[in-house]
């Protein structure tokens, strides 16, 4: 009788122990929350050109996962993966962040984007210069 008392009282045991571990669970995936987005938006998604003539051999170029740099004529283009995306506000005006690995480094592109029907997207560190989709591919 004695070996059922504690055999229950550690079944007992067990199972307020299950039950706090399932609430810790839910109650750290509550204050988490859920993570950034890994992926380009997809109307960002594409080729971006500017007509400054400093960058007029340059572009930007997003894919689903992927950041890529066209870094003038005689260079290759540079590729990054997408570790996350941020999408803020700064001025009234949306702050997009994305985070990306490139050459085993973590980097950074940080620009303002008008929306589908705005002007373009503007880098944050050269908000003078106007970035915008290209139509038809290279």
């Amino acid at each position: 009788m004695a070996k059922k008392k504690k055999a229950k009282k550690k079944r007992g045991k067990w199972i307020i122990l299950m039950v706090a571990v399932t609430i810790a669970v839910i109650v750290l995936m509550f204050m988490y929350g859920e993570p950034p987005p890994r992926y380009v938006p997809p109307e960002l998604i594409g080729v971006w050109r500017t007509t400054d003539t400093v960058f007029a051999d340059r572009f930007i170029e997003f894919s689903s996962a992927t950041i890529s740099f066209g870094t003038g004529e005689a260079t290759i283009s540079q590729t990054g993966f997408m570790n996350g995306v941020e999408m803020t506000t700064e001025g009234g005006k949306n702050l997009y962040i994305f985070h990306y690995k490139l050459d085993g480094s973590d980097a950074q592109l940080s620009f303002f984007y008008d929306g589908p029907d705005g002007e373009g997207l503007r880098l944050r560190n050269r908000n003078g210069v106007l970035w915008t989709k290209q139509k038809d591919p290279f």
